[in-house]
């Protein structure tokens, strides 16, 4: 497992990049249908792979869900 330090959020949690044998981790996520792009550098890294996944309904996109920034909005968070 290698990762790769790439920032800080607004919460100053530290952002990383992590690959496993030459795959990134979070793209095959996504690509998978285990996880969802967000907004900044690592989600513009995996909007396609959300898409596909979407796309062959893989994983979370196989049934009905709420995103997790639609909850927080509708929440108040």
């Amino acid at each position: 497992l290698e990762c790769r330090r790439e920032g800080r959020d607004r919460y100053e949690r530290v952002l990383a990049s992590c690959r496993a044998g030459g795959v990134d981790i979070a793209t095959a996520m996504a690509a998978g249908g285990g996880a969802l792009a967000f907004a900044g550098p690592s989600g513009d890294r995996l909007r396609g792979a959300e898409r596909r996944a979407r796309d062959a309904r893989a994983g979370l996109w196989a049934g009905g869900f709420e995103r997790p920034e639609d909850w927080r909005r509708r929440a108040g968070r």
